[in-house]
């Protein structure tokens, strides 16, 4: 069970129309929009919100309100800290008995999918598209991950996109006006392959993280599982960020995203970790940030990664440990690359990897934050436009050397320095581009673990009075002053 869900039950008050609401309690998932309401006119605006069926409401911004879709049961809603938060669902909500036929019929089988008319699938959603019903099929075919759909006249007409294995049984039935629904044909959906990129021209963009995107859970999921590198840390989910204050939106310096940490009274710190819903094949990804998480205990990130690791590849642009030292870049793969680095060929395989630390001041740590941050940049070409072998390339800008191509949006890597701050990885015979498939991108900050955690002693005893990293992070009041994010945005573009 994700470690935001606490254990007693949500005690439910009956309305008169068959709906119900309670205090201290939220929905996973499946948001519409979100309005900023008081509390008792969040039901309201489920009624007005064509397709919503259930809604909650927390004092972020001074109230808002979170209407949402799909069919749930009472049962779903989990209990969160926050006494004056509220949630509810109305009466369409509960599925029909057994008794009632809930079956879907009328599927059509089409070459690359099957459908059928007022049905739904439960819960998968990743993420949603206004557009006719029509397109549904094809939006899902260009997205990563996309199994299977469903559409409601919500917004004037909402593809919502799912995954998972389903099939016709798995659909229920949803008497909304207009609804459908449908699942893509094995045939359909192949496995992503690196593309070859077009011809060398400018980069266009493809999708614009903003921090009022970033805050709504626009193309992002929230990985709430144990760390996987043993980190002494909770992942949250989005909602729980928010109600913690812990994800926000400051404006205190231009605009920004928030995205802290917190003790939690002798346990393991709370934390956040963010990965993009669509993947990236090649391209240009840029990540501006004012601060980034510094201090002994932390070990913050921004990288790219595949579905099956090490296999699939990773690509670390942002990382290092304890606020010590420069930023450090690396790659990790399965079995047959290496990179020629610092004069000398290293594997990339595994855990250890293949990196480099740049040996420019003000990449990484409190000297990054000294300066309001910067910007990093990572240029991915499986294979160049004139049949050479491609390569990924990474760089560190300052906030006063920032290229100017940058700032303006239209990126020209090819302008960009080279000689401090930089990363080159070089694909050919000792690493070919299949080393890399599919990445999708994630921001997250844990702490100790196997990293953090086994330099801590020689980086850190002093600073900690000689406790261990766990003990530090989690009882001295010092540890997360500085174990914060403000990010400015995440922009990803593809040759034009």
């Amino acid at each position: 069970m994700a470690s935001h869900l606490a254990p007693r039950a949500v005690t439910w008050t009956p309305n008169p129309d068959g709906g119900a609401w309670a205090y201290a309690c939220d929905w996973t998932t499946n948001d519409i929009t979100s309005y900023a309401v008081p509390a008792n006119q969040c039901g309201s605006k489920c009624v007005a919100t064509s397709g919503c069926t259930h809604f909650s409401w927390n004092n972020v911004n001074g109230g808002t309100c979170w209407v949402k879709r799909n069919v749930v049961a009472p049962s779903d809603a989990f209990s969160i800290t926050p006494k004056d938060a509220v949630c509810g669902y109305l009466k369409i909500v509960q599925p029909p008995p057994p008794s009632a036929g809930g079956a879907v019929t009328g599927w059509h089988t089409e070459t690359d999918c099957q459908w059928a008319q007022n049905c739904d699938f439960k819960n998968g959603d990743i993420t949603s598209v206004q557009a006719e019903a029509s397109s549904c099929t094809w939006r899902c075919k260009a997205i990563s991950g996309c199994t299977h759909f469903a559409w409601t006249n919500a917004n004037g007409g909402t593809c919502w996109m799912k995954t998972g294995a389903v099939t016709n049984s798995n659909a229920i039935v949803n008497s909304a006006t207009g609804s459908m629904c449908g699942f893509l044909t094995a045939s359909s959906n192949p496995t992503p392959q690196p593309p070859t990129p077009a011809p060398s021209g400018p980069y266009k963009l493809i999708k614009n993280h903003t921090p009022q995107s970033m805050l709504a859970g626009d193309g992002w999921s929230f990985f709430t599982q144990p760390d996987p590198t043993h980190g002494h840390v909770q992942y949250i989910s989005r909602t729980e960020g928010i109600s913690a204050d812990m994800f926000k939106i400051g404006n205190d310096d231009g605009q920004y995203l928030y995205m802290g940490s917190k003790q939690t009274g002798g346990g393991a710190p709370k934390s956040l970790r963010l990965t993009s819903i669509d993947g990236i094949n090649s391209g240009l990804v840029i990540f501006d940030a004012l601060h980034i998480p510094s201090g002994c205990g932390t070990w913050p990130a921004f990288w790219t990664v595949g579905t099956d690791w090490p296999n699939h590849g990773e690509i670390d642009f942002m990382e290092g440990v304890n606020g010590v030292g420069n930023n450090i870049m690396t790659l990790h793969t399965g079995p047959g690359c290496s990179m020629n680095l610092d004069n000398q060929l290293k594997s990339c395989q595994g855990n250890q990897g293949c990196g480099t630390q740049t040996s420019k001041t003000g990449t990484f740590g409190n000297s990054f934050n000294s300066q309001r941050g910067g910007v990093y940049a990572m240029e991915w070409v499986p294979k160049q436009s004139n049949g050479s072998p491609g390569f990924i390339k990474v760089w560190n800008f300052a906030r006063n050397a920032i290229p100017a191509d940058i700032t303006n949006g239209n990126p020209n890597p090819a302008s960009w320095p080279t000689n401090s701050g930089f990363a080159y990885f070089g694909f050919g015979n000792n690493c070919q581009p299949s080393a890399f498939s599919t990445q999708q991108i994630v921001i997250n900050l844990t702490f100790c673990g196997d990293w953090a955690g086994g330099v801590f002693a020689n980086q850190c005893g002093a600073a900690a009075g000689g406790r261990s990293c766990a003990d530090f992070v989690s009882n001295d009041g010092r540890a997360l002053s500085e174990a914060f994010f403000k990010i400015k945005g995440v922009k990803v573009y593809q040759l034009a």
